[in-house]
């Protein structure tokens, strides 16, 4: 029970808004009303779409359980879902284990973040090639 209730009010204020933010994502669809939502900065002004083009319309299907309709908007991001959760649960349940903290080293690290910068760049250039 400690568990549930651990972390401050920070934490939990965090979590409200990011759960407001999802529920505002699950109610209006990012590709019916696109007034409601951001564009991209560099799709807009060069064409080329970046890592990030589609991700919220991706969301949108990812909480509507259309996981394939989100894949095929943003691979990148759909994938990436279980390494983020990953992340927030390292974060929330701080393990103190030397196991624990060394797959943390491993997938949190200093060269995971080298290779996460890489995907994501190759991500961009491959998607934006005309095959």
């Amino acid at each position: 029970m400690d568990l549930i209730f651990k972390g401050n009010i920070k934490t939990w204020l965090w979590i409200a808004a990011g759960t407001l933010g999802l529920l505002y994502v699950f109610w209006l669809d990012p590709a019916q009303s696109a007034s409601y939502y951001p564009r991209c900065p560099l799709y807009s002004f060069t064409g080329i779409k970046c890592a990030g083009c589609g991700a919220q319309r991706a969301l949108h299907q990812v909480l509507h359980l259309n996981f394939a309709e989100a894949y095929a908007l943003n691979p990148l991001f759909v994938a990436a879902i279980p390494y983020i959760l990953g992340g927030f649960a390292f974060d929330w349940l701080k393990p103190t284990g030397k196991s624990f903290l060394a797959l943390r080293r491993i997938l949190y690290g200093k060269v995971a973040i080298y290779l996460v910068f890489l995907t994501v760049i190759c991500f961009t250039i491959f998607r934006n090639l005309s095959f």
